[in-house]
């Protein structure tokens, strides 16, 4: 089962530090054409739960918001926006 505090760690390392980078320029991209996307369209080489650690990451570093509670969908049907048009 996925556990955020638990593959946080893996994005310390030299693949999971690659993984973390591409995400963010996919998440980026996806922010730029379309505003908002959902956590299965991410699509990087690597573990699946280091991608959602990634993705985690960001909203902990406040560079994107999670549109719904964890606990209502699994990690693939999050909808993910940034804080700076959510907020707006």
């Amino acid at each position: 089962m996925y556990n955020y505090e638990t593959e946080k760690a893996n994005l310390f390392t030299p693949s999971g530090v690659k993984q973390l980078m591409e995400v963010r320029d996919q998440v980026k991209y996806l922010i730029d054409n379309a505003g908002a996307f959902t956590g299965g369209k991410i699509s990087v080489a690597g573990d699946s739960w280091t991608t959602l650690a990634a993705l985690d990451y960001l909203v902990e570093e406040g560079e994107l918001v999670k549109l719904r509670k964890d606990s209502e969908c699994w990690g693939q049907y999050q909808v993910y926006a940034s804080p700076k048009v959510y907020n707006s």
